[in-house]
C-alpha cells in the first residue's frame, strides 16, 4: 500500500495556481514586519494581495501538513490583522472543518495533491492592514524595474487587439450561422411556393375540365351537387334520365287511354 507524502512545498504551488499572478500577488514565507525588530518574526506560509483597488483582499495563509501541528498551534490568530481573510491549508484527515475557528477557513488539498477544495469559508474581516508588512514586502521581496509604462500600455493594446481578433472571429461565427439559418428558411419557402404552383397548374386543369363538361361551382351548390355531376359526365347518362324515361312512359300510356276513348266515341 502507497502512502502518500504531503509536503508545504506542494501545496504552495496549489495556492500559487489558485490565485494566479494576473490576479493576485502571491508571497510565499511572508513575514509580517522587520526582521530585525525582534528576536522571532511571525510569518505567513502564503500571503496574497488581490490586484483590485475596488475590490480590495488580502488572504492568509497558515499550510498544516501534521495534525500534531495544528493541535498545537497557539499564534495563529497573530496573523488575524494582517488579512481579510485567514485560511489553514492542509492535507486531507488533518484537520476537520468542525475544529476549524469561526475567524478562519479551512482549504483541503484532495488526495493526489493536485486541486484545493474550500471545506469552510474564511469569513471577510475589515481590517486595515498595518504598515508593517506592506514596508517588509516593498523592501524585502520587491524589485525595482525601469520603467514599465510604454511596456504596458503595449501589453493593453497587444491585448485589444486580441480580443478584436475573437470578437471579429465570433461575429463572423454568428453571421455565417444566420445566414445559414436564412439559406435554409428561403429554401423552405421556395419548396413551398413550387409546391403551391403545382397544385393550382393541377387546379386550374381541373376547372378547365369542369367548365367543359358544363359544372360550374356557382351554379351546383355543395360538394354533393358536384359530385353527381361528375358522375354523370363520367357515365354518359343524365342522373335524372330514368325518371324521364318513366315520365315520357306515362304520358305515352295516357296518351294511348285519350286516343281509345275518342275512338269509340266516334
Amino acid at each position: 500500500m502507497t502512502i502518500l507524502t504531503y509536503r508545504a512545498s506542494d501545496i504552495i504551488r496549489l495556492l500559487e495556481r489558485k490565485y494566479p499572478i494576473e490576479n493576485f500577488l502571491s508571497v510565499p514565507e511572508c513575514k509580517i514586519g522587520a526582521t530585525w525588530s525582534k528576536s522571532t518574526c511571525s510569518r505567513f506560509d502564503m500571503w496574497v494581495m488581490a490586484r483590485s483597488w475596488a475590490h480590495p483582499r488580502f488572504i492568509g495563509c497558515e499550510i498544516k501538513v501534521a495534525r500534531s501541528d495544528f493541535l498545537r498551534d497557539e499564534k495563529w490568530q497573530n496573523y488575524l490583522p494582517y488579512c481579510t481573510e485567514f485560511y489553514f491549508v492542509a492535507p486531507p484527515g488533518i484537520i476537520d472543518p468542525s475544529e476549524v475557528p469561526e475567524a478562519a477557513g479551512l482549504m483541503v488539498t484532495t488526495k493526489n495533491c493536485k486541486q484545493l477544495i474550500t471545506k469552510k469559508k474564511a469569513p471577510v474581516r475589515d481590517v486595515e492592514i498595518p504598515r508593517s508588512i506592506l514596508i517588509y514586502l516593498l523592501m524585502c521581496r520587491t524589485r525595482v524595474t525601469v520603467d514599465n509604462t510604454a511596456r504596458c500600455q503595449e501589453a493593453i493594446w497587444r491585448d485589444r487587439l486580441q480580443q478584436m481578433k475573437v470578437n471579429k472571429s465570433l461575429g463572423l461565427d454568428v453571421a455565417n450561422h444566420i445566414s445559414r439559418l436564412v439559406d435554409k428558411k428561403v429554401k423552405i419557402i421556395i419548396d413551398e411556393n413550387r409546391t403551391l404552383k403545382e397544385e393550382n397548374r393541377r387546379f386550374e386543369a381541373v376547372k378547365y375540365c369542369m367548365d367543359d363538361l358544363g359544372i360550374s361551382l356557382d351554379r351546383h351548390s355543395g360538394w354533393a351537387g358536384i359530385k353527381r355531376k361528375l358522375e354523370e359526365a363520367l357515365s354518359g347518362i343524365p342522373f335524372d334520365l330514368p325518371q324521364f324515361l318513366e315520365q315520357i312512359k306515362l304520358n305515352a300510356s295516357r296518351a294511348l287511354e285519350v286516343l281509345e276513348t275518342k275512338s269509340k266515341d266516334d
